[in-house]
C-alpha cells in the first residue's frame, strides 16, 4: 500500500509539473498579446475553491481552462505578478518529487516554481506559509462554545463571523444605555487579561452579542499585547521577506491557531478582491494611505443585503467575508451604526492612542482606512495563523 502510495503521490507530481508548464505558456502568449502578463499582485490560488479568478483573461484565447491541483481540494496552483504585470511566479506543491523542487532555481523546496526572470524567483513567505492555512479552510470550528464558518479569500483564511468571545459589562459602570455622562454614570473600560475577557454587546443587550459578536476596546482584543504590523518594503510588499503579517502575530481573543489581522493583512484582503486595475494604488501597503478606499470592494466584503444600492450591484456579497454591520461602542459609552457600519480592530498603532481600523458602510461601496481611538469598542474578526 505504502508503494502504490508512493506511485500516486509521483504520479500527481509529474501531472503538476506539466500542467504548471502549460499555465506558464498560457502567461507568456497573453504577454505577446498583451504586452504584460496577468496582473495580481497579491497573488494567490489558480482555480481553487473561493478564491478570485485574475487568471480568467487566460480562457479561451490562451488556455481552454485554468488548470487544478490534482488534489485540489488540499493543494493549488499558485501564481504571483509584480504591480505592472512584467514580472511574474508560479508555483506547485510537490508531494515526492523533491529533486524537481529543489532544481528549479526557486527558494522553496517543496515547490516547483516558474518565474519570468531570475530576480522574481522567489514565491514570498506570505504564499510560502499560508498554504497550509488554505488546506483546511471552509472547515467550521468552535470556540467558546460559539461556532464559526471559515471562507478563503486569496490567500488568507478568515472566520467569517465577528468574534463573540468573554463576560458581557456594562458600557456605563451603573448600567446606563447611551453616553454615560448624560445619565449621571460613569464609563467602564474593558481589561486587557485574556483569562477574564470582557465585552460589549449592542444597547448592553446579550441577544445583540450572539446575533452580531461583541463590541472589544483595542487592548482587551490585544490581550495586552504590543502593536506589530507586517513587513513590506515597497508599496506592493513584494520585497524579499516581506510578509503581510505581523513576526508574530498576535493571537489575543482569537482562537488558537488564529490572531487579529495586522494593518498589512487588510491591505491584502481588499486587495485580494480589487479587480479596478487600480488596485496598486487605491490599496497600497503603507500607513500613510487613508480615507475611503477602491471601487466596489466594500460591496464584495458585505453582505449583498447591505451593499451600496446607487453603485453595481452584481458585485454584492461575492467574496463570501460578510461583514455584518454591527455598529461600535463610542468611547462616552454610547452605541452606534448597527445596520449602518461595520468597524473591525487590527493589531497596528498610529500613535499611543489610536490604532488602524477597518470599516464598510452601506452607504459606501469603498472600504475606509483610518486611525481611531483604542477606547472604541469594534468588532473583531480572526484570521488563521
Amino acid at each position: 500500500m505504502v508503494t502504490l502510495n508512493t506511485q500516486r503521490a509521483k504520479a500527481r507530481d509529474a501531472s503538476r509539473a506539466q500542467q504548471l508548464k502549460g499555465l506558464r505558456n498560457a502567461v507568456e502568449l497573453y504577454y505577446l498579446t498583451n504586452n504584460q502578463y496577468p496582473v495580481w499582485s497579491s497573488g494567490g490560488c489558480v482555480n481553487y475553491p473561493g478564491s478570485p479568478a485574475p487568471l480568467s483573461v487566460l480562457v479561451p484565447s490562451f488556455l481552454n481552462e485554468l488548470p487544478k491541483d490534482p488534489k485540489n481540494s488540499d493543494y493549488c496552483y499558485i501564481y504571483k505578478s509584480d504591480t505592472y504585470g512584467q514580472n511574474y511566479r508560479l508555483a506547485a506543491y510537490m508531494e515526492s518529487n523533491t529533486d524537481l523542487a529543489t532544481k528549479d532555481g526557486g527558494t522553496l523546496d517543496s515547490y516547483y516554481e516558474l518565474y519570468s526572470d531570475a530576480s522574481y524567483s522567489q514565491i514570498t513567505n506570505s504564499v510560502a506559509t499560508t498554504i497550509t492555512s488554505l488546506q483546511t479552510c471552509g472547515t467550521a470550528i468552535t470556540y467558546a462554545g460559539q461556532t464559526y464558518t471559515t471562507v478563503q479569500i486569496g490567500l488568507q483564511c478568515w472566520l467569517k463571523q465577528h468574534l463573540n468571545v468573554g463576560m458581557k459589562i456594562t458600557s456605563c459602570t451603573n448600567g446606563y444605555v447611551g453616553a454615560c455622562t448624560t445619565g449621571g454614570d460613569t464609563v467602564q473600560n474593558q481589561g486587557t487579561s485574556c483569562a477574564s475577557i470582557q465585552k460589549y454587546c449592542y444597547s448592553d443587550n446579550e441577544a445583540n452579542c450572539t446575533s452580531d459578536g461583541g463590541l472589544y476596546q483595542w487592548a482587551q482584543a490585544m490581550c495586552g499585547a504590543a502593536s506589530c504590523n507586517g513587513t513590506c518594503t515597497n508599496a506592493d510588499c513584494t520585497g524579499v521577506g516581506d510578509h503581510p503579517a505581523c513576526t508574530t502575530p498576535v493571537q489575543g481573543i482569537c482562537p488558537t491557531g488564529w490572531h487579529l489581522p495586522s494593518h498589512y493583512e487588510w491591505v491584502a484582503l481588499e486587495r485580494a478582491v480589487c479587480t479596478s486595475g487600480t488596485c496598486a494604488t487605491d490599496f497600497p501597503y503603507n500607513t500613510s494611505t487613508a480615507g475611503y478606499r477602491g471601487t466596489n470592494e466594500g460591496n464584495k466584503l458585505k453582505k449583498a443585503s447591505d451593499c451600496y444600492l446607487s453603485s453595481t450591484l452584481d458585485n454584492c456579497g461575492t467574496s463570501g467575508f460578510d461583514a455584518l454591520l454591527a455598529g461600535y461602542r463610542q468611547t462616552d459609552g454610547a452605541v452606534t451604526g448597527r445596520s449602518n457600519g461595520a468597524v473591525a480592530w487590527s493589531s497596528l498603532e498610529s500613535n499611543t492612542s489610536n490604532v488602524w481600523e477597518w470599516y464598510v458602510t452601506n452607504g459606501n461601496a469603498m472600504v475606509y482606512r483610518n486611525p481611531n481611538i483604542k477606547l472604541n469598542g469594534f468588532s473583531v474578526r480572526c484570521l488563521k495563523d
